[in-house]
C-alpha cells in the first residue's frame, strides 16, 4: 500500500512516521513525505498516486490563530481542500486529522454527535475542513475518515503546549501557576500511533464519511498534572492555584471513544502516569 503523509515534520507526524518505519518492511508500506507547504502548487507538482492520504500538515497553536487567522485558513482550510483535490484525481481513501470541537460540560463525556461548538479561529479552521471533506464525499464519492484529536502528548513536544511547558519550567525549578477547575483528556503519542496502524490495516472500513472521537476517554486534571511532573522530576518549583480563566477557556474535555474503539477494536494501553514517566525519564 502507498501512503502519503502531509506535516511530517510536526510532532504528531514524525513519530508517526518513526514507528512506521519500525513496524512494517518496505514492501509492506510505502510511505511518501514532502517537506513542502500543502498550500502551494510545487507541494503538490509530480506527486505519485497513492491509496491512502493521511493528513497531517496544520497550524495547531490555539492563541496564534488569534493573532494571524489568515494564516490558519491558508494552511488549515486550503491546504485540506488541495488534499481533497489530489483525492478525488487518484480516488484516494483520506485519514484527516481533526480536533476538539465540543462544548465541554463537567462529567460528561462528549460524542461524535454532540453540537459542535468553534470558540477559536483554530477550531473554525478545523470544522470548515471538516465540512468541506463531508460535501467531497458526498459528491464525489470520497472515503474519509475523520479524527477528532482531544489532547496529544509525548516526547519531543513544542513547549507551547500544556505539559512540556510545565516540564520546562520544573526543570528551571520555575514558579507554574494553573487554574484547579481546568481538566483535559490526553492520550499518549504510542496509542495514537497504534491507532493509526490499526485503521490502515482495516483499510477497508473507510467507506463514506465518518468522525470519530479519539482520547484517552478520562478527563485530567491540568494542576494535578502539574503536581506529578513536579514528583517525577523531583523540582523545587512551587505549583500555586490561581481564579482567573480566559474567556474562551474550555474548562473539561472527555472523549467518548465508543465509536472508534468498536470499529478498529482498539484502546488506549499507556495511562497517565506511565505516558508523564516516559517523557521525564
Amino acid at each position: 500500500m502507498k501512503i502519503l503523509v502531509t506535516g511530517s515534520s510536526g510532532f504528531i507526524g514524525k513519530n508517526l512516521i518513526s514507528f512506521f518505519n519500525k513496524k512494517y518492511k518496505k514492501k509492506e508500506l510505502i510511505i511518501i513525505t514532502k517537506k513542502k507547504d500543502v498550500t502551494t502548487k510545487i507541494y503538490w507538482a509530480n506527486m505519485p498516486k497513492v491509496d491512502l492520504v493521511i493528513h497531517l500538515a496544520s497550524r495547531a497553536n490555539v492563541g496564534d490563530s488569534w493573532i494571524n487567522p489568515t494564516d490558519y485558513i491558508s494552511s488549515n482550510l486550503i491546504g485540506t481542500i488541495n488534499v481533497l483535490e489530489y483525492c478525488k484525481l487518484h480516488k484516494a481513501k483520506l485519514i484527516l486529522f481533526s480536533s476538539y470541537l465540543y462544548k465541554g460540560k463537567n462529567t460528561i463525556k462528549s460524542k461524535e454527535t454532540d453540537k459542535t461548538y468553534t470558540f477559536n479561529p483554530y477550531a473554525l479552521t478545523k470544522k470548515n475542513s471538516e465540512d468541506w471533506c463531508n460535501f467531497y464525499s458526498k459528491n464525489y464519492n470520497l472515503d474519509i475518515c475523520v479524527l477528532r484529536l482531544f489532547n496529544i502528548y509525548g516526547k519531543k513536544q513544542k513547549a507551547k503546549f500544556y505539559i512540556p511547558s510545565v516540564i520546562s519550567k520544573l526543570k528551571r525549578n520555575q514558579e507554574i501557576m494553573i487554574n484547579k477547575s481546568i481538566y483535559r483528556d490526553y492520550l499518549y503519542i504510542d496509542d495514537l500511533n497504534e491507532l493509526v496502524s490499526t485503521i490502515i490495516n482495516s483499510y477497508k472500513k473507510i467507506i463514506g464519511f465518518k468522525i470519530y472521537n479519539v482520547g484517552y476517554g478520562r478527563a485530567f486534571n491540568l494542576y494535578k498534572i502539574a503536581c506529578l511532573l513536579k514528583k517525577y522530576i523531583k523540582s523545587s518549583s512551587s505549583i500555586k492555584p490561581i481564579n482567573d480563566i480566559d474567556k474562551n477557556q474550555i474548562l473539561y474535555t472527555e472523549a467518548n471513544i465508543t465509536k472508534i474503539s468498536k470499529t478498529f477494536k482498539w484502546k488506549p494501553k499507556i495511562n497517565l502516569n506511565k505516558g508523564l514517566k516516559n517523557i521525564v525519564r
